[in-house]
């Protein structure tokens, strides 16, 4: 299974993101991830805060908007489907449990959906 995730990230199929815990917001249902525990994953929805207060946060200064921001994206919940089943992670499972950098979530966009289909 190892050999098989490392083909696929390495393949020119996924493109790495780079979402900082803090743009948590930043994360949609569709782009795939690579978590340390669970292996790699397709990221089926996302639930967060942020959706109903996106007008509020127009509002605010440059400065209270980063902050709401930062506060919101603590609220993150994404729902993935990894190899194994389908788990809901919330922010504190993505980004707080991992202490060290090299222990965190990549993401990825498709970049080849027919390259990504044959190493699946």
């Amino acid at each position: 299974m190892a050999y098989k995730r490392k083909k696929i990230l390495e393949s020119d199929a996924l493109q790495r993101l780079n979402i900082a815990p803090d743009d948590a917001v930043d994360i949609v249902a569709g782009l795939w991830m690579h978590h340390p525990r669970f292996g790699i994953g397709l990221i089926e929805g996302v639930s967060s805060a942020n959706r109903p207060l996106a007008s509020m946060l127009q509002s605010l200064g440059e400065n209270q908007s980063a902050r709401y921001q930062s506060m919101l994206a603590r609220k993150t919940v994404v729902q993935v489907r990894f190899l194994h089943g389908v788990r809901m992670l919330t922010f504190t499972d993505l980004f707080e449990v991992q202490k060290k950098e090299e222990q965190l979530p990549d993401f990825y966009q498709v970049q080849s959906e027919e390259r990504l289909a044959e190493l699946l």
